[in-house]
C-alpha cells in the first residue's frame, strides 16, 4: 500500500502530521510526498480573521504552493491514498484536481467556523463564508479524519458517515527516557507551551500564580492572543512563584525542554472549543514523562483516564491548589509521571494512532 501525503503543511508547526506519517511507515506503509509549505504561520493566518483585507495576498501564497505542487507531483510515484495534511481546506480542491481517480483522505479536525467563533469571531457573514469553506473542503473528500467524538458530532449528518476519529498523538520524537527523580528540596518544574488561544487558559494560569504557596518554577512558552492578558496578570505572582517567559522555542529542542519539567500544564479555558479537545500539548507532555494537570472535560478525561488531575475550566484556585499539593507531595508526583508514560507508550505513538486509519484503508 502507498500514501502519498500532499499539500501546502508545515511538520515544523503541526506535529499532527509528522505523527500520522510515522506511524503509516512503522507499520510497512509505503509514505511519498508532494509537499510545499505554505509562508504563513497559524498566528498570521487568524490575524486574517481580523484583516480580511490581506487575503488576496494569503491566496497569492497559495497559488504560489500550488505551481510547485503541480511540478513535484510529476516526480511522485503512483500512490494507492492521497493524505491531505492539517489545514488542508484548499489543498484538497487542488488534490481532487490531481488525483481524480484516488482514494482521498482529509485530515480535517476541527473546522474553520468553530476555530473562528473560538476566538470570539461572530460576525454573520464571516461565520457563513468559513462554513462553506469546510462544507466545500469535506464534500471533495472520501474519507474525513477527526481527532474527538465531539468534533465528529460537530460534522454536518452528511459527511458523519465517512469520518474517522484518530487521535492526535505524539511524534516519536517526543518519546524521551524518564529523567531521574527531582528531589524533595527542589522547586517543582511545570510547563505551559502553546499559542495562547482563549480554549488553553493561559490567563487561569496565570491568575492561580497568585494562590501558589510552594515553590515553583514555571516556563511560559509561546505567544498568542492572550499572551498580553496573562503578562499583566501574572505581574501579581506569590513570591514562592518564578515565572520564565519564553516567546518560543524551536520545535526540534522542544521534547527535551519538556522532559526536564515534572508538570506539563494542558488547558484550562471554558470556551465550546475548549471542551472538545484533547490538544497536542497532553498527548507530548505524557511521552515526555511529565505529570499531566488538564481542565476536567469529557474528551481529555475519556482519553487520558486517570494519568492526569484534572480541574475545573477556568478555576485558577482549583489549579493552584493541586500544584501546591504535589509540590508537597513527590510520591505523588512519581505515581503521576509513570502513569502519563506508561499511558502515552501504550496508545499515544504513532505506531499504535494510525491503526484505525490502516484498518480503514485496507478495507
Amino acid at each position: 500500500m502507498n500514501v502519498t501525503f500532499f499539500g501546502t503543511y508545515n511538520t515544523e508547526t503541526t506535529p499532527r502530521i509528522l505523527v500520522l506519517k510515522e506511524g503509516l511507515e512503522v507499520n510497512g506503509i509505503t509514505v511519498n510526498e508532494c509537499n510545499q509549505p505554505l509562508p504563513v504561520s497559524t498566528k498570521e493566518r487568524v490575524a486574517l480573521l481580523n484583516s480580511p483585507w490581506k487575503i488576496p495576498s494569503l491566496m497569492f501564497n497559495i497559488s504560489k504552493c500550488w505551481m510547485s505542487l503541480i511540478k513535484k507531483k510529476r516526480h511522485v510515484p503512483k500512490s494507492d491514498y492521497v493524505l491531505i495534511g492539517h489545514l488542508g481546506l484548499f489543498d484538497i480542491h487542488l488534490a481532487r484536481l490531481l488525483y481524480r481517480r484516488q482514494h482521498i483522505v482529509l485530515d480535517y479536525m476541527i473546522s474553520a467556523a468553530s476555530t473562528a467563533r473560538d476566538r470570539g469571531k461572530n460576525g454573520k457573514t464571516l461565520i457563513k463564508t468559513l462554513a462553506l469553506i469546510d462544507n466545500w473542503a469535506l464534500k471533495k473528500a472520501d474519507t474525513i479524519l477527526i481527532d474527538t467524538k465531539e468534533h465528529r458530532e460537530e460534522l454536518p449528518a452528511k459527511f458523519k458517515k465517512k469520518s474517522l476519529i484518530v487521535p492526535v498523538g505524539a511524534p516519536n520524537e517526543w518519546f524521551i527516557s524518564p529523567k531521574k527523580a527531582h528531589k524533595k528540596d527542589e522547586p517543582l518544574k511545570v510547563i505551559f507551551f502553546g499559542n495562547y488561544i482563549p480554549l488553553q487558559g493561559a490567563t487561569v494560569i496565570a491568575q492561580s500564580l497568585a494562590l501558589i504557596s510552594e515553590e515553583v518554577h514555571l516556563s511560559m512558552v509561546g505567544g498568542g492572543q492572550d499572551k498580553e492578558n496573562a503578562l499583566a496578570i501574572a505581574l501579581l505572582q506569590s513570591p514562592s512563584v518564578h515565572v520564565h517567559w519564553f516567546d518560543w522555542i524551536e520545535s526540534y529542542e522542544l521534547p527535551e525542554i519538556v522532559a526536564e519539567h515534572d508538570v506539563c500544564l494542558g488547558i484550562f479555558g471554558d470556551t465550546k472549543k475548549a471542551h472538545k479537545v484533547v490538544p497536542n500539548k497532553i498527548f507530548q507532555g505524557a511521552a515526555a514523562g511529565c505529570a499531566l494537570i488538564t481542565s476536567s472535560t469529557s474528551p481529555q478525561k475519556r482519553e487520558l483516564r486517570d494519568a492526569a488531575i484534572y480541574v475545573a475550566p477556568g478555576d485558577p484556585k482549583a489549579l493552584a491548589s493541586v500544584i501546591n499539593d504535589i509540590a508537597n507531595d513527590r510520591t505523588k508526583l512519581q505515581v503521576l509521571k509513570n502513569k502519563a508514560k506508561v499511558l502515552a507508550e501504550e496508545k499515544f505513538r504513532p505506531k499504535t494512532i494510525v491503526l484505525p486509519l490502516i484498518k480503514l484503508l485496507k478495507s
